[in-house]
């Protein structure tokens, strides 16, 4: 029964009068014009998934980079504590290898704070804002290694007299400075985001209209097919025309 009803609409169709002219070249025009809008809409589809993932790459790098930097900056809080510990580890140092030793870590800590300043500084635009830092740490690596030399010579009270008087004083300056430049970063920070965000906001207007932009062909490629294929009207309304 299903076919018999299929057979009498498909008859029914193929009787109908047909009042325009469908010719080889429209179907082939037709054909053509399909074949590009297809192609355009995955080039739009693959220019899509090329800026999200250029997106969501860029999201990843920024939080990477400010997570970084902010590593960073703890880091050289714990070297610069580290340091000025190593130094007074020296001067209560019960025999020379225990000095020895103090003093190589003071050494060590000063050297990767001095390395880790030069990469933060670097990484956030920061030179200028490093170069107070950079002066400080100097000054701080002289005194401290004068302090344990004189230590290191049986002077101890006068290393104990010049630690209290300048090397102390020079230490909470040093640190001052330190909090100063970790501020610096923050600010660098926020204005980093606030250009990744004006630029994430661009990238997302242009993903926007390239996810539009292929509905838009469709429509227009639908509409210009059915007018290759069905608007133009042959002057005689009556019979059933094809030209072949």
């Amino acid at each position: 029964m299903l076919s018999t009803l299929k057979g009498n609409i498909s008859s029914r169709l193929l009787a109908a009068n047909s009042n325009h002219t469908v010719s080889r070249a429209s179907l082939l025009l037709a054909v053509a014009l399909a074949a590009v809008i297809a192609f355009l809409a995955g080039l739009f589809a693959f220019a899509q998934w090329r800026v999200a993932e250029n997106l969501v790459r860029s999201q990843q790098l920024r939080s990477e980079e400010i997570a970084q930097r902010v590593g960073d900056a703890a880091n050289m809080a714990t070297l610069q504590t580290n340091a000025h510990r190593s130094t007074l580890n020296a001067l209560l140092s019960r025999d020379s290898s225990e000095l020895e030793e103090a003093d190589n870590q003071r050494r060590t800590n000063l050297a990767s704070y001095a390395t880790l300043t030069e990469k933060v500084s670097d990484e956030a635009d920061l030179h200028d804002a490093a170069d107070d830092l950079r002066q400080m740490t100097a000054e701080y690596g002289e005194l401290s290694s004068y302090v344990v030399d004189l230590f290191r010579q049986g002077r101890q009270a006068e290393a104990l007299d010049l630690r209290i008087a300048r090397l102390r004083p020079l230490y909470n300056n040093w640190q001052s400075a330190q909090e100063d430049f970790s501020r610096k970063i923050a600010g660098e920070d926020r204005r980093q985001q606030e250009a990744y965000a004006s630029a994430e906001r661009a990238t997302k207007a242009w993903l926007a209209g390239l996810l539009l932009a292929p509905l838009v062909l469709i429509a227009a490629g639908t509409l210009v097919i059915a007018a290759i294929l069905g608007l133009h009207r042959i002057s005689d309304g009556g019979g059933d025309t094809w030209a072949r």
